[in-house]
């Protein structure tokens, strides 16, 4: 379900729901970015599918949310593979895709101290 547009500020009102965890975290996709020739992203990835594909089978959405609310399992072993993919530099696009994802957060926590119904 996307975003409802609303007369007032922040303008969109999120769905109660959950949103896409590329939306709220963009800097997810350097995780893509990693060497996958090398063992330790080889046995990340199998860490990742492992906690990831019960969690997939598992509906419950609890009550509203904002984001995908089983990421936090799944989350640390994804962190190492996205500083490997990052690399040795911070480029002016990791910078804007990590400065998306803290806007992106800071609506989402103004909604949720309104819960903005």
């Amino acid at each position: 379900m996307p975003p409802e547009y609303i007369g007032y500020f922040p303008y969109l009102r999120p769905s109660p729901e959950g949103m896409s965890i590329l939306l709220t975290t963009p800097a997810l996709l350097y995780a893509f970015r990693a060497k996958c020739s090398e063992p330790t992203a080889r046995w990340l990835g199998l860490a990742i599918l492992a906690v990831l594909v019960p969690t997939i089978l598992w509906f419950s959405t609890g009550w509203v949310q904002f984001g995908y609310r089983y990421s936090l399992d799944f989350l640390p072993f994804l962190l190492i593979l996205i500083s490997s993919g990052t690399g040795d530099r911070v480029t002016r696009w990791a910078i804007a895709v990590v400065a998306f994802g803290i806007a992106v957060n800071l609506w989402g926590t103004l909604w949720s101290v309104n819960l903005g119904w």
